[in-house]
């Protein structure tokens, strides 16, 4: 039987929609293969030549929910906590200009036992360098006036009631990690606050 040239237009049509259509079953649930938004991200970041240079082990492709979760924790934790706890940090190290100097003055010893007081002095950066220096690391340690923390969103992008029942799971446990920090930090002589959730941005402020 020969299809008219509607009833063809109308047959790749419909291939067309059950391919992109999501199949009545519940075990498709936990496939993402079809997700072609999640697939294009991931394209996008996984083909950046930057990553091979790194030889990183990025996925180019999410088969599963739990894959996702997954990369998507990665994804948080390396853009807001593990960036803080590297980030924030700095004016308490480098702050000290002999714990890491910009420059030094004079060469290295070839031989042990030739380094004194007065050439360790002579070979530190000058009072210039170690001004630019300690300036640099205290402006890369502060927050931004109106800095997000985590789990704050000023616009609530979601409307489904268990994407805001997660948010505000999230939220409370945030707080429960907060509180312990705090409470381990009253008997220090130094506050350790680098990983508190409420010192933590959202993501990298740059």
């Amino acid at each position: 039987m020969t299809l008219s040239r509607d009833e063809q237009d109308v047959a790749v049509e419909s291939e067309d929609v059950s391919e992109h259509s999501q199949p009545a079953c519940p075990a498709y649930d936990e496939l993402l293969d079809v997700n072609y938004a999640v697939m294009e991200r991931m394209q996008e970041y996984g083909y950046v030549p930057l990553v091979s240079y790194l030889s990183i082990d990025f996925p180019e492709s999410l088969e599963t929910r739990k894959e996702l979760v997954e990369y998507l924790t990665i994804v948080i934790f390396t853009a807001s906590a593990q960036h803080a706890a590297v980030n924030f940090g700095q004016f308490d190290w480098y702050g000290w200009i002999p714990n890491s100097p910009t420059t030094m003055r004079k060469p290295p010893p070839e031989k042990k036992g030739q380094v004194d007081m007065e050439y360790i002095m002579k070979s530190l950066p000058d009072r210039g360098r170690s001004s630019q220096a300690i300036g640099t690391a205290w402006a890369l340690s502060q927050f931004q006036r109106n800095e997000l923390f985590l789990g704050m969103y000023p616009e609530m992008c979601f409307t489904e009631q268990p994407v805001k029942e997660a948010i505000k799971t999230f939220r409370k446990k945030l707080d429960e990690v907060t509180n312990i920090i705090k409470s381990r930090n009253e008997g220090l002589a130094f506050d350790y606050c680098y990983l508190s959730p409420d010192k933590i941005p959202n993501s990298v402020a740059v």
